[in-house]
């Protein structure tokens, strides 16, 4: 607690110093690391503090980098702060990282997995997700990187994390299965892609609703996808 009240008070202090905030970021992330086996405790406070580190620098990719990794080592393997993690000031965070560096593919990487695993948390969380811009942020990423793997891979495991009960129609309005058959598309090869594009794809049909008619719509595109994928599982069984 000293520490992080430290750190607090240095940034604080000099608000506009980005190295300060990457620094800052990089202790806190290191710390979550180190705390069980030092006996450290490391509290909901740190995931404020990091989040604010972000806000504060939101051009720079150096302080986004060591914030968002920060943020995924302070959320795994504690209730307290990935509770802490889902407000919608937290998300907004790490959605204006992601939106404001859409190129930059690990960070991409990063923000989806921090989605999927806050997604898993419950309802309360899959809402902050998408009143904090994430689920967004998420399908931008979706789009942008179409031809890397992981990004396709964490990206749909992050929407299908927020695509539970109610908020399957926020994923359906964002354009998921637009998303799902662009990935499927551009990773036929690919097994675990092809599997995680389908699964959500029959997740969102199973709405007789406007799940179902998202998916209709990207009929031109999917049934050709859907016949190289039916022949090459033929094939694979001969």
């Amino acid at each position: 607690a000293g520490v992080l009240g430290a750190l607090g008070s240095a940034l604080a202090a000099h608000s506009a110093d980005a190295e300060l905030a990457q620094r800052a970021c990089l202790c806190v992330g290191s710390l979550a690391l180190v705390a069980p086996q030092w006996q450290l405790q490391v509290g909901s406070e740190s995931v404020r503090l990091v989040a604010a580190a972000m806000r504060g620098h939101v051009s720079e990719a150096r302080v986004q980098e060591a914030g968002i990794s920060a943020l995924l080592n302070l959320i795994t393997n504690s209730r307290a702060r990935k509770q802490a993690a889902a407000s919608t000031e937290v998300v907004g965070a790490v959605a204006a990282s992601m939106h404001a560096h859409l190129q930059h593919a690990q960070l991409q990487i990063w923000g989806c997995t921090f989605a999927r695993v806050l997604g898993n948390d419950g309802n309360g969380a899959r809402i902050a997700l998408v009143e904090g811009s994430a689920l967004h942020a998420i399908l931008a990423a979706l789009g942008a990187h179409k031809g890397n793997l992981d990004v396709q891979q964490w990206g749909l495991l992050a929407v299908a994390a927020i695509a539970v009960g109610p908020l399957e129609r926020s994923v359906v309005e964002a354009g998921a299965a637009k998303a799902a058959v662009r990935a499927l598309g551009a990773h036929l090869q690919h097994k675990g892609c092809c599997e995680l594009a389908l699964e959500m794809l029959l997740s969102l049909a199973a709405d007789k609703g406007a799940g179902q008619q998202a998916v209709a719509a990207e009929g031109a595109a999917l049934v050709p996808l859907l016949k190289k994928v039916r022949a090459r599982a033929c094939a694979c069984v001969r």
